[in-house]
């Protein structure tokens, strides 16, 4: 902890231009001592570099933050945050103990499998009480446009100020409207069904979760965090992982009650395709 409070202090001191020029190198060297996963890159001391674009790295500075703020979630803590006039962006910031619980998963046992559903449901809680400061109900966790992959398939997703303008966008990006067959029922139920909203991780697959020693002992990639409807955290966690028996099994025990949404949420994604 005290090293890396000291890596914060230092960066501090040093310009923008060279602390970009910097990672850059950083990310190149320590690709071949650390396998790189997507955007992230491992270096020395359990620091993690995570390149990217302006929008989304700003949206999970602030989502780290507010966890940092907020929760006992643990998370990772952020050191350093640059971005190039360009919209290259790097994220500096601390690991967090353990694997990826999907590597482990279909070997845990039952006890374990319990576990974590208690753990995972206590994080989800401590989330849920994060308020919105922002004008609008359903937004990013800076209060702009909603950052989540399902929704920038097509148009300008949000802010939205209320869930009707939320329901009307995902109906407007599947081209879904009431001359659409087989689809009354579910525009019936986005018009007249009302959830909460909370604070959402918004991607809790099984490589976004960490485990160690049988517990919940860490939850990463904060990117599309913001304010959605209660649902969205259960309909996300499933979005690439929704064939995998198990996995789907558990998320619905974490977040029971929501069956309808998540099928309505499915046909509609069926019809817009994963882009």
């Amino acid at each position: 902890m005290k090293v890396h409070e000291n890596v914060r202090h230092i960066l501090g001191y040093i310009p923008a231009a060279i602390r970009i020029h910097l990672y850059h190198s950083l990310r190149y060297m320590s690709s071949f001592f650390f396998k790189r996963q997507h955007a992230v890159q491992r270096l020395p001391f359990n620091l993690f570099l995570k390149s990217g674009h302006r929008g989304s790295s700003q949206n999970e500075v602030m989502s780290l933050i507010l966890v940092a703020m907020h929760t006992s979630i643990p998370s990772p803590k952020v050191l350093d945050y640059v971005s190039t006039n360009s919209g290259e962006s790097y994220l500096l910031m601390t690991g967090v103990p353990g694997e990826q619980v999907g590597r482990l998963f279909d070997d845990m046992t039952p006890e374990q499998h319990q576990q974590f559903i208690f753990d995972l449901q206590n994080c989800i809680k401590e989330l849920r009480q994060i308020t919105n400061p922002h004008n609008f109900l359903i937004c990013n966790a800076l209060g702009g446009a909603c950052n989540d992959i399902r929704l920038l398939c097509g148009g300008n997703p949000g802010p939205f100020s209320s869930e009707a303008a939320f329901n009307d966008f995902l109906l407007d990006i599947s081209q879904v409207s009431h001359r659409t067959e087989g689809f009354a029922d579910v525009i019936s139920r986005l018009r007249s069904t009302k959830h909460m909203v909370y604070f959402t991780h918004a991607d809790l697959g099984p490589t976004n979760i960490l485990v160690n020693n049988g517990r919940l002992s860490g939850i990463v990639d904060w990117e599309m965090a913001g304010w959605y409807p209660e649902y969205w955290e259960l309909s996300k966690s499933l979005y690439f992982s929704y064939s995998w028996t198990l996995w789907r099994k558990t998320i619905m025990a974490v977040l029971p009650g929501y069956d309808e949404e998540l099928n309505d949420e499915i046909r509609l994604r069926n019809r817009l395709g994963m882009c």
